[in-house]
């Protein structure tokens, strides 16, 4: 009798670590109110169970946790804390943990900030970008330019809120290059100022794509190190 020889198959895939998310919806939230928390409670886990790492998404939100791991069969309790302070409408805020045993989970808290700090006189600028950030108009626009032209526009600005600002511009967008604004500002409550912004197009400006003659660039407002709304940069290179 011919014995065939038996073949064994070993998969070659990772085995995918456990995860799961949590979450808590904190309902409305005065911004003004101070901190608010919540302690997520996770399962219990057949083993040791402990947090390696914690990843909060925003420097508004931290957490506290075990230093050493919880016993198996012991559920781990997480407390999340979030500040409200300088936030603005619906928020989603997101930690994510690395725990013992490869597990990926995240926790996620939802909610709507109630605004009630009083504000400033803004009459005269209606675009509101976040946290006090007011201008006199919604974009920034530098109309059309010619390769190897400069153009700088000085654009008014309030802050809206009655506490201190301190307020960076990064220019962004695909074509970032072309734009400068001068690095830090800081204004007092209800302060106005103005912001310089030059666009500068190279002489040898090469655009390729759809939107060639329409570059893509926006203002990225950094408030106290926190992203705010962007603000458009609109301008036409024409030849």
């Amino acid at each position: 009798m011919k014995i065939l020889p038996t073949i064994i198959f070993f998969s070659l895939l990772p085995v995918m670590a456990m995860a799961a998310t949590y979450r808590h919806e904190f309902g409305t939230v005065r911004e003004d109110g101070g901190v608010v928390t919540h302690t997520f409670t996770l399962p219990a886990g057949k083993t040791a169970t402990g947090v390696i790492n914690a990843f909060p998404g925003c420097p508004c939100v931290s957490v506290d946790y075990p230093k050493r791991p919880v016993k198996a069969g012991e559920p781990l309790k997480i407390v999340l804390k979030y500040d409200p302070e300088r936030q603005k409408g619906h928020f989603t805020k997101s930690v994510y943990l690395r725990l013992t045993g490869d597990r990926r989970d995240t926790l996620v808290v939802t909610g709507t900030i109630k605004r009630n700090r009083p504000l400033i006189d803004v009459a005269g600028y209606p675009a509101d970008f976040g946290l006090g950030l007011r201008l006199d108009r919604y974009n920034i626009d530098f109309g059309t330019m010619r390769p190897g032209t400069s153009k700088t526009l000085t654009i008014p600005m309030v802050n809206g809120y009655d506490a201190v600002m301190g307020l960076d511009l990064q220019p962004s967008g695909r074509d970032s290059t072309l734009l400068f604004v001068p690095y830090g500002l800081k204004l007092g409550p209800g302060a106005k100022s103005k912001i310089q912004v030059t666009l500068s197009v190279p002489e040898d400006y090469n655009p390729s794509g759809q939107n060639a003659t329409t570059p893509d660039l926006y203002l990225m407002p950094l408030i106290h190190s926190m992203e705010v709304d962007s603000i458009p940069v609109k301008v036409r290179i024409s030849r």
